[in-house]
C-alpha cells in the first residue's frame, strides 16, 4: 500500500497467470498501481480500465492463448481506441509480432526481458501515448471523506453521519453517500430507524452490473435523500472480497456521488483499512482527550505510517474540554498530525439523536456539536468545481527509473 496513488498511473493487466502478475508487480513496483482482470467476459474488462482511469492495458498472451487475445486486444481497440495495449508474451517471435500490431498493440515484450527492458519499454508506450490517455481521465469524479478511530464506539458513526447529512444538504441536487464500514456494525442505519438488505458485499459483489438505477432502488435512504451503505451484521461473503473489487466499487460510486463519507471507526488494522485509506481524498481521525484513545490510535497511526498514509490525515478531538489536559494542540503533537477542529461533548444531544431515530439537526440544530459539524462541513465544500482525478505523467521518469 502507498500514498499518493491518486496521482500515479493505474495499469491493467490482462491475464489469468499469477506468475506474469508477480512479474509485472515488481516491474511496476511501488510507483504504479496494477490491476488485474481475466480475459473474459470482455465487459468486465471494460469495466474495470473505466471505474480505475486506466491509461495503458498489458494483455498477457501465451502460446495457447495467442488466437483469443489477438481477438481480445482487437476488440480493446475497437471500444477504446485511445487507449493504448501492450502485449507481455511467454514466448516472442516474429509472428506474434506482427500479429499483435496488425491488431492494434501498440509494443509487444517479452517475459524474459530484463527489469531494466521492461521499464523502457513501459516508459515509451506511455510517453507516446500519455496525451491520448491522459484525455480519456478527465472525468468529474466525487470526493472521499474517510472518518476513522482506532477504538469501537458509536461517536465516529455519529459524526460520519451527520457530516455525510450536511453535505448533502449544502450540494443541493447532488448526490451524496454514507459508507458505514465500522465496528459496531450498521449504527447509523439504528440511529436513523432504518433497515436495509442490501449491503456493502452485495455492492462488491454486484460491480459487473452496476448502474444508477441499482443505486436508486437496492441503497437505502434517509428522508433527506442520502443515500446508505453499511456491512452485514453476519460477515458471511467478507472474506471473498478481493481488492480489486472494493476498488472498483470506491471508483465506480465516485462517478454517481459528489460526496462519500466513510465511516472506518473500530475497523481493526488490515489491508482493508489501508486501501480505503488510501483512496480518500480527506482523513480525519477521532480522538478523545483519554490516556486510552490516544495509545490506541497512536498505534493506528504507528499502522499508516508504515503504509506510508500518515500524512493524508488530519486531527479531530471529540468530546473536548478546553480546561482538561492534554490540550488538542498536545494530542495532535503526540501523534504526529495536523489538529482540524475540536468537537464538544454534547452528551445529552447524542443521547438523545442515539434514541429517537431523528438527526441531530433535527432535535438539537443550535447545540455546539452540531454546529461545530455544520462549520467543518462548510470548510470542504468551498472549492465547488468538481473534484477530478488527473494522473500526473510527469513523474514517469522516477516510475521507470532503474533500482
Amino acid at each position: 500500500m502507498k500514498s499518493g496513488k491518486d496521482e500515479s498511473p493505474h495499469f491493467l493487466l490482462v491475464t489469468e497467470s499469477e506468475a506474469a502478475t508477480r512479474r509485472l508487480k515488481d516491474v511496476i513496483d511501488q510507483q504504479g498501481e496494477l490491476f488485474v482482470s481475466e480475459p473474459d467476459p470482455l465487459e468486465r474488462v471494460l469495466q474495470i480500465i473505466d471505474s480505475v482511469a486506466c491509461v495503458l492495458a498489458i494483455v498477457h498472451v501465451t502460446q495457447e492463448s495467442r488466437s483469443r487475445q489477438m481477438m481480445l486486444i482487437e476488440a480493446l481497440r475497437s471500444a477504446k481506441p485511445l487507449l493504448p495495449v501492450l502485449v507481455f508474451a511467454d514466448e516472442l517471435d516474429s509472428d506474434l509480432v506482427l500479429a499483435a500490431l496488425r491488431a492494434g498493440a501498440c509494443d509487444v515484450i517479452a517475459r524474459d526481458s530484463s527489469k531494466s527492458e521492461m521499464r523502457e519499454r513501459l516508459q515509451y508506450a506511455m510517453e507516446r501515448h500519455a496525451p491520448q490517455a491522459g484525455g480519456m481521465q478527465k472525468r468529474s469524479r466525487g470526493k472521499i471523506i474517510a472518518v476513522v478511530s482506532a477504538r469501537p464506539d458509536a461517536d465516529c458513526a455519529i459524526f460520519a453521519l451527520h457530516l455525510a447529512l450536511v453535505l448533502h444538504r449544502m450540494e443541493s441536487g447532488e448526490k451524496s453517500l454514507l459508507l458505514d464500514l465500522g465496528m459496531p456494525v450498521a449504527d447509523s442505519l439504528l440511529f436513523l430507524g432504518l433497515r436495509s438488505s442490501y449491503t456493502f458485499v452485495d455492492a462488491v459483489r454486484s460491480t459487473r452490473r452496476f448502474d444508477e438505477i441499482l443505486i436508486d432502488t437496492a441503497f437505502v435512504k434517509h428522508a433527506s435523500g442520502l443515500a446508505l451503505l453499511a456491512m452485514p451484521e453476519d460477515d458471511a461473503g467478507a472474506p471473498e472480497i478481493t481488492t480489486n473489487d472494493v476498488v472498483v466499487l470506491l471508483n465506480i460510486l465516485r462517478t454517481y456521488h459528489r460526496h462519500i463519507v466513510i465511516n472506518l471507526g473500530g475497523t481493526p488494522r488490515s489491508e482493508f483499512l489501508a486501501l480505503m485509506i488510501s483512496h480518500a481524498d480527506e482523513v480525519f481521525l477521532l480522538c478523545e482527550q483519554t490516556v486510552p484513545s490516544c495509545r490506541s490510535n497512536k498505534h493506528l497511526m504507528e499502522f499508516f505510517e508504515k503504509h506510508r498514509l500518515n500524512e493524508r490525515i488530519c486531527l479531530l478531538v471529540d468530546r473536548y474540554l478546553e480546561k482538561q489536559d492534554p490540550s488538542a494542540a498536545e494530542i495532535a503533537r503526540r501523534l504526529g498530525i495536523p489538529l482540524k477542529a475540536t468537537l464538544p461533548s454534547s452528551g445529552i444531544a447524542r443521547l438523545a439523536m442515539k434514541n429517537s431515530g431523528r438527526t441531530l439537526f433535527e432535535i438539537a440544530p443550535k447545540d455546539k456539536y452540531t454546529l461545530a459539524i455544520e462549520n467543518l462541513a462548510s470548510s470542504l465544500v468551498q472549492d465547488k468545481a468538481p473534484v477530478e482525478r488527473r494522473r500526473r505523467f510527469g513523474f514517469l521518469n522516477g516510475l521507470f527509473q532503474g533500482k
